[in-house]
């Protein structure tokens, strides 16, 4: 194999039997050698990360914007799964051996009225806006698989140069996330909670009271889950904003 093909991209819809085709098969990998690669991946792009402002921890890089959020960019590396487990191509993949890119904007106050309270460390998973980077650049799911050598950061960092970090830029105020959210019922990128309860708690914090209610009254209204108006009620209660119908 080729040293620039060292590390392949490889799409979640893609079966055990097509990764199998790019090397040695995932499964010999032992779970020391995979960290370590991981590791100089990582490491490969701390200085890129750097010069955009992010801070290491843990496998992730994290910078503050001047409006006070959290972004994260999250090396993800992929389950190992117990002997016998089934897999099935475009449904459940065999991802031992590979990782992926997440990407996330934390807004404190959404966190403490949606997500429980607000996070001293912050994890990907505790962002409010979350897209994976594959999303970003091909509109699906990327899963690089680890092999020795440096292959992955070429196509990692270009995407994150082209799509990932302008994206994150996008998004680094309030007023940037209430604007690419404006209008929205259904969360744009990946795992991002729903638009309207985003954009109703910044309003609700900036005293906005009137525009909150608008939202969340719609995303009470138009929720296709029987048990989700109740949860907008209360958040509602909770911003004290009122009776939504009132």
């Amino acid at each position: 194999m080729h040293a620039d093909n060292a590390l392949q991209p490889t799409f979640a819809a893609a079966n055990a039997a097509a990764l199998l085709t790019l090397g040695v098969p995932t499964l010999l990998m032992s779970s020391n050698e995979y960290k370590d690669i991981a590791d100089q991946l990582q490491s490969q792009l701390a200085p890129l990360m750097s010069e955009h402002g992010f801070k290491k921890r843990g496998r992730s890089f994290y910078r503050l914007t001047a409006d006070g959020l959290t972004q994260i960019v999250h090396l993800q590396m992929g389950p190992f799964d117990p002997p016998g487990t089934t897999y099935i191509p475009g449904l459940r993949e065999n991802l031992y051996g590979s990782l992926t890119v997440d990407l996330g904007v934390y807004i404190p106050e959404v966190s403490q009225y949606h997500g429980g309270s607000p996070k001293k460390t912050v994890q990907e998973y505790n962002c409010s806006i979350r897209a994976r980077l594959g999303e970003l650049s091909d509109k699906r799911d990327i899963w690089w698989e680890l092999r020795s050598g440096s292959g992955a950061y070429a196509e990692i960092s270009r995407r994150l140069l082209t799509y990932g970090l302008p994206w994150l830029d996008g998004l680094a105020t309030r007023d940037a996330i209430l604007q690419a959210l404006e209008g929205l019922r259904d969360p744009p990128w990946g795992a991002t909670s729903p638009p309207r309860i985003i954009s109703a708690i910044i309003q609700a914090r900036r005293g906005r009271s009137g525009k909150a209610r608008e939202l969340l009254r719609a995303q009470a209204l138009e929720t296709s889950n029987p048990g989700h108006p109740e949860y907008v009620r209360a958040l509602a209660a909770k911003l004290e904003l009122g009776a939504l119908d009132a």
